[in-house]
């Protein structure tokens, strides 16, 4: 991804059917092309739409994208959902959204998003409501895997931005790390999970006291 970032490769057929075929080469007989039979997904409420449908509806979606004016982050979400929605590829259609995503993401600027495995189950809650037609929670967890990705790249520069426990933190606060790791969870204090534990920085501290500190105290 970051090789075709530095390329800026745009998003269209030949990218995707790339991504696919580099995933899927060794296990699936049809890496890198497009489905050509229907398939039924397991606990899904929406069918994939018919093969014969698929060329077109991808050409409306890179379209979509390529034109799109919205922000990078809803933008991003849209692309994720619709291009799981449209279930291009027979299999590992998951896996090129989120590359697909990531791609989008670096080629204007923004950190790759990781999911990491104890979100998964925020990750396809917010995609069923995307399918039942409020992509408003999927962009959220998109924009916040964003944020937490951003601020570990920042972290690396020390600093107001170094990630810290927030047990250290606390110290310079009128709160204890349990209150704060509770307005972490609530995504009020702009915080990172790192194994266990909390992390925050000494800027985002900064900006939850003036935000909320008079309210709290």
């Amino acid at each position: 991804m970051e090789e075709l970032a530095n390329k800026k490769r745009t998003i269209d057929h030949v990218t995707i059917q790339e991504i696919h075929e580099i995933v899927t080469r060794g296990i699936l007989e049809d890496a890198g092309k497009y489905r050509t039979r229907n398939v039924r997904i397991a606990g899904a409420v929406r069918t994939p739409p018919d093969w014969s449908k698929i060329v077109t509806l991808m050409d409306e979606l890179i379209e979509m994208i390529t034109e799109s004016h919205e922000h990078p982050v809803e933008t991003a979400s849209f692309l994720h959902h619709r291009f799981v929605e449209i279930h291009p590829f027979s299999d590992g259609n998951g896996r090129v959204a989120r590359l697909l995503t990531n791609l989008y993401l670096m080629t204007r600027n923004y950190p790759a998003v990781v999911l990491k495995k104890e979100d998964r189950g925020k990750y396809y809650k917010s995609l069923r409501a995307a399918d039942a037609g409020n992509l408003g929670p999927f962009a959220s967890f998109i924009a916040r895997a964003v944020d937490e990705n951003l601020t570990l790249y920042l972290s690396i520069s020390g600093g107001n931005d170094e990630l810290l426990p927030l047990r250290e933190l606390a110290i310079e606060t009128p709160y204890s790390q349990e209150y704060l790791s509770l307005r972490a969870r609530q995504e009020l204090l702009d915080a990172v999970k790192v194994g266990k534990t909390w992390h925050s920085s000494k800027r985002a501290i900064e900006q939850y006291l003036s935000k909320h500190g008079k309210k709290d105290v």
